[in-house]
């Protein structure tokens, strides 16, 4: 009887969304719903054979379509035909284009015209845009606000040395310790010679040497070492003494060969070191009066004295070398650790490149022995550089206590490291230049583990960064604040920024040409990032988070937008925020989910004018745009949340005329330039396929319960995926906290009645931040990040803001719903509105399997 009943229901189901929904008179029909590639009337179209789609209504029962014709016209000029199916019989509502080649960035008019069973015809027509047919056509480029210290070009080297003993080896390029080449002077026969020698994985050989005739081996001798293409000039004294052609000769490492062994020992005084581009530049100047930036030698008189090396070689990269900056600065924080271990990461370039200084009870368990293992990771490898046993102040039965660690880095990157106040360890790494800060617990090994009082200071004792975690800014983007601390459990690897930018802010200024009429206008965009754009002032267009989630490594979808309205006379201006994304940002659990794609992002862009007249004004991203990190978007994660600064706004930069004081020309964005893991030259553009996220209703919440002095619960009486935009009241600097959950707790579980649930989400923060730039009122709506909730918690404020003033704003690329249904079962009205919901709530540019915690994925 239940299947029988069950079988009867699914039959109402599907006779009651099958009903089409009209009001015609009884005698009309129409062709309606007239679709090109399955969009109303779009306007980036690259496919060379488009399909066009339609329906026919009538209003009698029996209707049907027995024949059609579609013709395309160009929309512009003198319209030609572009192609005539012909009357064909049939019901097809699906038609595939056959016609003439579609040129790039045209307008087209399309008509069907459509028989029923009476033979009576009607006729409908639509339009549509193409973008680019070839992909190559959009030729903007990709523009970064990346100023990565490195550099790939042609570079000069030179150096003042003076032989101790034996001979001089200075590294000059190469890509490590095993492989690279060096210039190498040297005295040991008595003679003066200058040689090069080639390391290739760890095996060296010389490849060149000359005599340095007239020489004292006591002497001071300039080495100048001079690089075009794989190929570098050595001179000595001004004068050329022999080259060198490899590929290694490239910009990669800088550093020393000095050989300790039996019969060699040697030892040389090195100066006035110097590292040039291609314009005589400066990219990297040492006098070792004060600062030695690497990893080996001691400042003596002014000058760097190099031993023998343990393991005959040091290098550093230039990128290392160039961030080093000299600049002493000291972390502490407190630390608990629950299980096996805890990872403060610090230093480096990227996730990739930095140094992890781990406190480990695991790896001792047998001995009863906490360690300190300093490790440093390179190109995501990594090296424990010791073990040290901190038995003497950790004590075995307190591996699980609350213990303080002191982190100190002077101008040489010579780290010490304190516990519990005691020095433990002393070492020098150029690594440990002030870059980033971050945790590392992975799940495999179980590293659970607490932090408390974080804070990193310059050298004048002023704290760039500092958390007590009481107050409701948490400024790392992983693990869980609770009991005024911060929790890690199992989070994997993060790591932040010490001077924190935010999302980059493109603009540029133009000028319409005088005397012509404006015909349209189209802006086609795309980011490796998620963007908005703006013309004048104005946002363009009305689609969230753009250009959706493409697989990076292989493509990248671009919109088109009509902004011809939004063009003003003389004076004008475009500019765009791009942030992290799917592309740099937490796409799922785990350590390779984060900044999987990258870590800089990149706008492209390519605003085509048309005029009356026929001819065209083209603008696209280049070098000749202007950039800025100091934007009030300081953290933009789809998982985490966003975090806007309101005293960091610039107003008017999307404006013409603006004086962008601070901005820098954009950076060409490259595999050379900006930090990705996505080889650029392989990525195909592509014109979006699907709906964009739009926004697809606001919901007003149903109640609103105080859980805190200053925190209050709203609950929106819906399930959705989206954001909040909040109006409310505040001071400057006055921090307003949204936190979003899909349960609150009861009294059964152990938490304050009501208050917010949010262990299911796991390592995912759901939490949005916004400090008032100024006192009053304003309604801030997050851009840059979406989240599954139904409840919505806001801390900071000292009153409730009204209901109407919390809006749940639903974020869908489900367009519209194009049936109903309500029966006499509320079980099954039930049904019927969690699968739309459930549908629009996954249907977030991809197909996803939950909106709401960290293991988010399509």
């Amino acid at each position: 009887m239940r299947k029988k009943g069950m079988s009867f229901i699914l039959a109402m189901v599907m006779i009651c969304t099958s009903l089409p929904a009209f009001s015609l008179e009884a005698e009309d029909w129409r062709v309606t719903d007239l679709k090109c590639n399955a969009q109303v009337q779009p306007l980036a179209v690259d496919d060379a054979a488009p399909e066009f789609t339609w329906r026919m209504e009538a209003a009698w029962r029996g209707a049907r379509q027995s024949a059609w014709r579609l013709q395309v016209f160009e929309a512009e000029g003198t319209e030609n035909q572009m192609w005539d199916s012909g009357k064909t019989s049939g019901d097809t509502t699906r038609v595939t284009y056959e016609g003439a080649a579609l040129n790039s960035a045209a307008r087209y008019r399309w008509e069907v015209e459509v028989w029923n069973e009476k033979g009576d015809s009607r006729k409908a027509e639509a339009y549509f845009e193409t973008a680019f047919m070839d992909s190559a056509e959009f030729d903007a480029a990709l523009i970064s606000a990346a100023r990565r210290l490195s550099y790939q070009g042609d570079y000069t080297v030179e150096y003042d040395t003076r032989v101790v003993r034996d001979s001089a080896g200075l590294i000059f390029a190469g890509s490590s310790a095993a492989d690279n080449i060096a210039v190498q002077m040297k005295i040991k026969t008595g003679a003066v010679t200058l040689g090069v020698i080639k390391t290739a994985s760890g095996r060296g050989s010389a490849v060149g040497s000359w005599e340095v005739t007239g020489a004292a081996v006591t002497d001071t001798f300039h080495i100048r070492i001079a690089v075009v293409g794989n190929t570098a000039a050595i001179y000595v004294n001004d004068a050329q003494i022999g080259s060198c052609t490899d590929p290694l000769v490239s910009f990669g490492v800088l550093g020393f060969r000095h050989y300790n062994s039996t019969n060699d020992q040697e030892t040389a005084y090195y100066d006035n070191l110097i590292v040039r581009d291609a314009q005589l530049n400066t990219l990297l100047s040492f006098d070792f009066t004060s600062v030695n930036p690497f990893n080996t030698g001691e400042i003596t008189q002014g000058m760097l004295l190099v031993n023998p090396i343990s393991g005959n070689y040091s290098v550093s990269t230039y990128e290392e070398l160039m961030q080093s900056g000299g600049q002493p600065y000291t972390m502490e924080m407190d630390f608990k650790i629950d299980s096996t271990a805890f990872g403060f990461c610090f230093g480096g370039s990227d996730a990739k490149n930095h140094l992890m200084w781990q406190i480990n009870i695991k790896k001792g368990e047998t001995g009863q022995v906490v360690y300190l293992r300093p490790h440093a990771f390179t190109n995501g490898s990594g090296v424990s550089l010791a073990e040290i046993d901190l038995g003497a102040v950790i004590p075995w039965e307190a591996r699980n206590d609350w213990h303080h660690m002191k982190i100190t880095v002077d101008a040489g990157n010579q780290l010490q490291t304190w516990i519990n106040g005691v020095l433990v360890d002393t070492r020098k790494n150029s690594l440990a230049a002030m870059s980033q800060i971050g945790f590392r617990q992975t799940k495999g090994d179980n590293e659970i583990a607490w932090v408390d009082n974080f804070s990193l200071k310059n050298a004048a004792e002023e704290p760039l960064v500092a958390a007590d975690f009481e107050d409701h800014l948490d400024p790392f983007s992983t693990g869980r604040t609770q009991q005024g601390a911060l929790y890690l459990d199992k989070c994997g690897l993060f790591m932040r920024d010490v001077e924190q930018e935010g999302a980059p802010m493109f603009r540029r200024d133009f000028a319409l040409e005088e005397g012509k009429t404006v015909e349209k206008a189209r802006l086609y965009a795309t980011a490796l990032g998620t963007y908005e754009a703006y013309l004048n002032g104005r946002r363009v267009g009305t689609d969230c988070l753009a250009p959706g989630w493409t697989e990076y490594f292989d493509r990248l979808d671009y919109q088109a937008y009509d902004v011809t309205e939004l063009l003003l006379e003389g004076d004008n201006a475009i500019g765009a925020v791009v942030g992290n994304g799917w592309y740099a940002g937490h796409i799922g659990e785990g350590n390779c989910n984060y900044q999987y794609y990258g870590i800089d992002v990149a706008f492209k862009g390519a605003l085509i004018i048309t005029y009356t007249d026929g001819t065209q004004q083209i603008l696209k991203t280049d070098e000749s745009w202007t950039c800025s990190t100091d934007s009030p978007y300081l953290v933009t994660d789809h998982s985490n949340g966003e975090t806007y600064d309101a005293a960091r706004e610039q107003p008017g930069w999307n404006l013409p005329g603006f004086e962008a004081q601070g901005w820098h020309g954009a950076v060409i964005a490259s595999n050379e330039t900006i930090r990705t893991n996505v080889d650029l030259s392989k990525v195909t553009l592509r014109a979006q396929p699907d709906e964009p996220v739009r926004v697809f209703k606001t919901i007003t919440p149903i109640s609103v319960n105080q859980v805190g002095e200053d925190t209050f619960i709203y609950d929106m009486g819906q399930n959705f995926a989206g954001v909040v935009s909040l109006t409310a009241s505040g001071q400057k600097g006055q921090t307003v906290r949204l936190r979003y959950g899909e349960m609150l707790y009861d009294e059964n579980d152990g938490a304050l009645e009501g208050s917010l649930y949010t262990a299911n989400l796991r390592t995912a923060h759901a939490t949005d931040y916004y400090t008032f730039g100024e006192d009053g009122t304003v309604t801030y709506t997050p851009a840059f990040t979406y989240h599954g909730f139904r409840y919505v918690e806001v801390s900071g404020l000292s009153a409730p803001p009204a209901l109407a003033e919390v809006q749940g704003v639903v974020w869908s690329s489900v367009g519209e719903i194009t049936f109903s249904l309500e029966t006499s079962s509320a079980l099954i009205n039930q049904i019927y509105s969690n699968t739309i919901w459930s549908q629009l709530s996954n249907y977030v540019s991809v197909p996803t399997d939950c909106p709401q915690r960290d293991e988010r994925l399509g």
